[in-house]
């Protein structure tokens, strides 16, 4: 800011003097044509005004400011960003991934071969749609954790696997159906053929001891 003072001699005229080389921070050291305006105003005079004393001055700055100097910096091209991915974790050894995908399997290696010992034992198990449905959809399961395994991604198989969960339900709950049914039938016909036998066997019973008699 710079302050105005009275002439020597006369309150009624005012002089302002401005020097660049000590101001020049207020211009920000921008050299250039710039405009001279005056404005008079005061918290005690009602009527301020505006003056234009010259359109044109032309100001000339040795030294760039440093405001100056950032403000282009600013906007000035910066240097590219390389985001780096972090590293992948180290992996083990192959031959430790076949050891533990073998010994992950050999239950059911097991499994077939207590099978192929033992025989199958497929009587008890419903001829019918149940049983077909159920059996592939089971095997879709095991087929669709091995895309998982290798193609897909978590939120592809959950989809997948919400819609082959319904025909795996809906022929499961029928066949445990088909079996509880089948079974409580067969308790049933133990059932009466036991009594039948112990009802035989007491009349044998009683017809050896009256031919006895």
């Amino acid at each position: 800011m710079t302050r105005t003072e009275p002439t020597d001699g006369d309150n009624s005229l005012y002089k302002v003097e401005v020097d660049l080389t000590t101001n020049a921070n207020d211009f920000q050291h921008q050299s250039g044509a710039y405009e001279l305006n005056l404005m008079v105003g005061d918290a005690l005079l009602q009527n301020g005004f505006s003056w234009k004393i010259k359109d044109t001055i032309q100001l000339s700055f040795h030294e760039e400011s440093a405001a100056d100097k950032d403000h282009g910096s600013f906007y000035s091209a910066k240097p590219e960003i390389i985001h780096q991915f972090r590293a992948d974790e180290k992996r083990p050894p192959t031959i430790v991934s076949l050891v533990f995908s073998a010994l992950t399997l050999l239950p059911l290696l097991v499994l077939l071969i207590l099978w192929v010992t033992l025989g199958f034992n497929l009587s008890g198990l419903p001829l019918g749609l149940s049983l077909l449905g159920f059996h592939i959809s089971h095997g879709a399961v095991f087929a669709l954790m091995f895309f998982y395994w290798r193609y897909l991604d978590m939120f592809q198989t959950i989809r997948y696997l919400a819609l082959v969960s319904i025909p795996l339900f809906l022929f499961g709950h029928r066949l445990l159906a088909t079996l509880a049914a089948r079974r409580s039938s067969l308790l049933w016909v133990h059932a009466c053929a036991s009594i039948l036998f112990v009802l035989a066997g007491i009349i044998i019973a009683y017809l050896y001891t009256n031919a006895i008699r």
